[in-house]
């Protein structure tokens, strides 16, 4: 009978198999920084363009003043002040024939709620934009949150702000006192407002 006896000092080890698992993990770890180095290179790039594009858009922003404030030191000048003078008049007149009071009322209506009041409007035009001041009087703070929900999804209102809220002093037994509320937003009418318009405006 035969005896095997291993004379090798150290155990014996299957190094085909460890090389083959170090390979395969090697070989993974080779995609992974791979698909790094890709996506790194990908982002910088992508960076790189959207600094390029703000920097276009900011040297066009101020070129663009630049030409603004060129135009309005020629329009400053002595020789053209009563043309800029006659250019304000002409845009204020078309911006107050965009304006109807009748317009304004009627789209206030389809959205106002239940148990609230106009109390007063002041129509102003800023940087080309007809800004609408309301001042209303509902039952409660939800009456307005009511209102400004529904000129968000107006076609009609934009941006609407709520500026301010008071409570309106009412003698005792007379029930809860009314809330007044000043909201401005901006009014879009069916005729554009010239952009050159100053801010001129009415009350009721």
């Amino acid at each position: 009978m035969r005896v095997g006896i291993n004379l090798a000092t150290q155990p014996y080890e299957d190094m085909r198999r460890f090389y083959a698992r170090w390979r395969l993990i090697l070989g993974a770890a080779g995609v992974v920084a791979g698909l790094l180095v890709f996506y790194a290179a990908y982002t910088w790039l992508d960076a790189r363009s959207a600094t390029r594009d703000v920097a276009e858009l900011r040297q066009q922003e101020a070129t663009l003043a630049a030409q603004r404030r060129q135009a309005e030191t020629v329009l400053n000048l002595p020789q053209n002040r009563s043309v800029r003078d006659s250019s304000q008049l002409l845009n204020s007149v078309f911006a107050r024939k965009a304006f109807s009071w009748t317009l304004v009322f009627t789209d206030l209506e389809k959205i106002m709620p239940a148990r609230v009041r106009v109390l007063s409007i002041h129509p102003e035009l800023k940087d080309g934009q007809l800004v609408l001041d309301l001042k209303v009087e509902g039952e409660s703070h939800d009456n307005v949150v009511t209102l400004l929900r529904r000129m968000e999804e107006s076609k009609r209102f934009r941006s609407p702000r709520l500026n301010s809220e008071s409570v309106a002093n009412q003698e005792k037994g007379s029930g809860a006192p009314p809330v007044s509320f000043d909201i401005s937003a901006i009014y879009v009418p069916d005729v554009p407002i010239p952009a050159a318009a100053g801010g001129e405006g009415g009350g009721q």
